[in-house]
């Protein structure tokens, strides 16, 4: 994914909000055995709290991240503290009669269920999450209230101006540089994970073959469509521009260190062998204000709304009476 660091944080903050915005479970008064905690009354109980912890797991699984018992512990306690918040948030909701029309649940409803090739497929990703498409669409109905109310407490009455964003541009020009990009098309031969070494050879002797090709004048972009092993073969193997972090480590420095028009010799990466023919390169630039003035004051407002939202989910957790129940 190509992007600098201004967009970077933009991300960031977005998923920031997205996730104080995300779905829990119903307020309720249930069994104070099963209770994880109790807010004003209501319980989120241990199965929440559960299954807010497996996703967390699952998370650091795809990640391929592994934390200690202590580190483990903390974000325990990190999540409960979110379910707490956005309890209190649903409990603030209520009080301001949020309602959402059917029709936008149910269009959201769609939406989702069109991300599935098949029913089968839509209903089995719903089973491996827990849900139902009963508790779906109450979420989904959670998730527009939210929503709504941020819009109308928060969004509405926040504003920014050029002058605030042409202010942060000034003040943050490391965040406004272009670094230098290169543009690059590659054959690939892929070696998958755990390919034995036989395997290995056969892919250095196809990848050795299409080199002899290339320096006795064979067309670069020709061998990648007939030879190349990704998505990019159709392209005559082009990957436009990338910069610094997009690609590999082998690969950015390889490609990196062509002049243009120039074809590398084998760079082995965790991929499998590759050439690399160097096509075009930008110079490092500052990016200019026009151009991301739109974006910026999306971000400050993004940061505003962050900021008043913590504020005020803090003074909700001071007014309220929280027990936690879980050691």
């Amino acid at each position: 994914m190509k992007s600098h660091a201004f967009r970077t944080i933009l991300l960031a903050l977005s998923v920031i909000l997205i996730a104080t915005l995300s779905a829990c479970g119903n307020g309720n008064k249930a069994d104070k055995s099963k209770a994880a905690a109790i807010v004003n009354g209501d319980i989120i109980t241990k199965d929440e709290f559960s299954r807010e912890m497996d996703l967390f797991k699952q998370q650091l699984s795809t990640q391929q991240q592994n934390l200690s018992d202590e580190e483990l512990k903390g974000f325990e306690t990190e999540l409960l503290e979110n379910l707490i918040q956005r309890k209190l948030l649903d409990q603030e909701i209520v009080k301001a009669k949020i309602r959402i029309d059917k029709d936008v649940v149910e269009n959201e409803l769609q939406n989702i269920k069109t991300q599935f090739p098949t029913t089968e497929e839509y209903t089995a990703a719903l089973a491996e999450q827990g849900f139902t498409e009963e508790s779906l669409t109450d979420q989904i109905s959670k998730t527009k209230s939210r929503e709504k109310f941020f819009d109308e407490k928060f969004r509405k009455t926040i504003t920014v101006s050029d002058d605030d964003a042409m202010t942060y541009y000034n003040g943050n020009p490391e965040l406004f540089t272009q670094p230098e990009q290169v543009r690059a098309s590659h054959i690939i031969i892929l070696v998958p994970p755990g390919a034995s070494e036989d395997e290995k050879k056969q892919a250095l002797a196809k990848i050795k073959t299409i080199e002899t090709k290339i320096k006795n004048g064979g067309d670069f972009a020709v061998l990648a469509k007939e030879y190349s092993m990704d998505g990019s073969k159709d392209q005559g193997g082009d990957l436009d521009f990338f910069g610094p972090g997009d690609m590999v480590p082998e690969f950015e420095k390889a490609a990196f260190a062509l002049t243009i028009g120039e074809t590398s010799g084998i760079v082995e990466t965790q991929f499998g062998y590759h050439l690399i023919k160097l096509t075009d390169r930008r110079q490092a630039d500052s990016v200019d204000f026009e151009s991301v003035k739109s974006d910026l004051k999306d971000y400050l407002s993004q940061e505003k709304v962050v900021a008043a939202v913590n504020e005020y989910l803090a003074e909700l957790r001071k007014k309220s009476k929280v027990t936690i129940m879980i050691q």
